[in-house]
């Protein structure tokens, strides 16, 4: 009798062990839910998605201060779900669903989520081909705003001054969300030869450094 009750007792023991196993699987490893940043008709957005293979339910957003914003009954294989951001306060938000690892985001280091209206630049530039000695050589920049609040914009550059000469080095411009303004320079190319202006874009704290290689022909 007292062999039959070990022999019980093990059987359940395992039973434990294979559940328990799974729960932690399940909870440790099966992420499923991913927070997503995406551009959409121009202005940022945070999406929840579902990675899985499966469907989750019962999921929970949580602020910065763990308390419960929002929830979704359920999301599909590849659904995925726009985060109405005006109902969170801090810079974090959490997802949560039962027997899955929650997901975060972090929206700003130090800031809050209103830095996702942040601006957000892009450019093009367009330029002759080739450049000319002694012929005005204009360089054209579009610079659009993608965010939502508007950008004080420096644009400048650094040149070679044996191959060319300017009268201007640098312009400031304000450019609102969703605009775009342009921005022009000229130069004079003193000789031939191959040669680059570096151009420099800065706007908050942001720096990036544009080179535009540059082809030079006599007349």
């Amino acid at each position: 009798m007292a062999q039959l009750k070990r022999k019980v007792t093990l059987v359940f023991f395992f039973l434990y062990a294979i559940f328990g196993i799974i729960l932690m699987y399940l909870f440790f490893f099966n992420l499923g839910l991913t927070f997503e940043r995406q551009i959409i008709e121009g202005q940022p957005i945070i999406v929840l998605k579902n990675n899985s293979l499966h469907l989750i339910r019962d999921i929970n957003l949580l602020d910065s201060k763990g308390e419960s914003k929002l929830s979704l009954a359920q999301l599909l294989p590849g659904e995925q779900s726009v985060v109405d951001l005006s109902l969170f306060s801090g810079n974090k938000i959490s997802a949560t669903a039962p027997f899955h690892s929650s997901a975060e985001i972090v929206l700003a280091q130090g800031g809050n989520i209103s830095n996702l209206t942040a601006p957000k630049l892009a450019y093009n530039s367009t330029y002759p081909v080739p450049a000319i000695v002694s012929q005005l050589f204009p360089v054209s920049f579009d610079v659009c705003n993608s965010g939502q609040q508007s950008a004080d914009v420096v644009l400048s550059f650094a040149f070679d001054v044996q191959f060319f000469s300017s009268s201007s080095i640098e312009q400031t411009v304000t450019i609102a969300g969703s605009e775009c303004k342009n921005l022009s320079f000229q130069f004079m190319p003193l000789k031939a030869g191959d040669s680059s202006i570096r151009f420099v874009l800065q706007y908050g704290d942001t720096r990036e450094n544009i080179p535009v290689s540059i082809q030079i022909v006599g007349t």
